[in-house]
């Protein structure tokens, strides 16, 4: 952003008005998209690449009226900067004794066997991959907000099973 010469700012789930252009956007490609399998008259397609084609043409058209300002758009922008940005951010962690690490205000539950080892957790977009000693030992899916929780019983069950009456009955 500070190549950009912008101040980033953030938007609260919940508050739609805080998002207004891109919702409103994303609203009217729906419902095009709508208009458009009703004239076809199905909604059924033989393959999956058969929809995605049609998805892409239906894109296509919508954005042909949108050119002229898009390449005004392109002319107003600078050079992308010269080193890429970081694809993932890496958050070192240690494995609680209650099998869980902390990323990002949630809590993620990790295999047993990782009590008290010192972990580095690489964030990407819809996982994080936890490595120990540069080897790749478990991917999660990412949680979205804050305070929430992700406990897998398979990470946990045979502390558990070790403790007496644990499972009884």
């Amino acid at each position: 952003m500070r190549h950009y010469g912008m101040i980033p700012t953030r938007n609260y789930p919940g508050e739609s008005h805080q998002n207004g252009d891109v919702e409103k956007s994303h609203d009217l490609l729906k419902e095009s998209l709508d208009q458009a399998l009703r004239v076809r008259q199905s909604r059924d397609f033989a393959t999956r690449e058969d929809y995605n084609a049609f998805l892409q043409e239906h894109i296509r058209q919508r954005n042909l009226s949108r050119t002229k300002r898009f390449a005004e758009d392109q002319r107003a922008l600078k050079a992308l900067p010269r080193k890429p940005l970081d694809p993932v951010k890496e958050v070192p962690v240690t494995v609680s004794r209650f099998s869980t690490i902390r990323v990002l205000k949630n809590t993620y539950s990790v295999p047993s066997r990782l009590i008290g080892c010192e972990l580095l957790v690489r964030l990407r977009a819809e996982e994080l991959h936890l490595y120990r000693a540069g080897a790749l030992v478990l991917t999660l899916p990412r949680l979205r907000d804050e305070s929430k929780h992700r406990i897998d019983y398979r990470h946990v069950i045979w502390s558990l099973a070790r403790k007496p009456g644990a499972f009884a009955a």
